[in-house]
């Protein structure tokens, strides 16, 4: 499995057609599901090898600032992210929680 967490929250997680994936706060991949793949791209292995950072739009600064912010005062943030495909063409706009 991988990560430390109930094994009918693991299969949920990996079956939904969603893509779903868990960093820490230095953007390391802790575990992403196969739909977060198909929606960006690449494959496990090539994402591997990639920065993640590269596939957030130039404002994942000021996101940044606004989670950090959020967490410190309310304990969670939510919002939105545009990620560019690996094509590079297509930008895609995922909602984010964080707690």
């Amino acid at each position: 499995m991988g990560c430390l967490i109930p094994r009918n929250l693991w299969q949920a997680i990996q079956s939904a057609g969603d893509g779903i994936s868990f960093y820490d706060n230095n953007l390391n991949l802790i575990f992403s599901n196969d739909a977060f793949y198909s929606i960006v791209g690449y494959d496990r292995e090539s994402y591997r090898e990639i920065d993640p950072a590269s596939l957030y739009h130039r404002m994942i600064k000021t996101i940044i600032f606004k989670r950090t912010e959020a967490l410190k005062k309310n304990g969670f943030f939510e919002g939105e992210l545009r990620v560019r495909h690996k094509d590079g063409h297509i930008l895609i706009y995922l909602h984010v929680q964080l707690s």
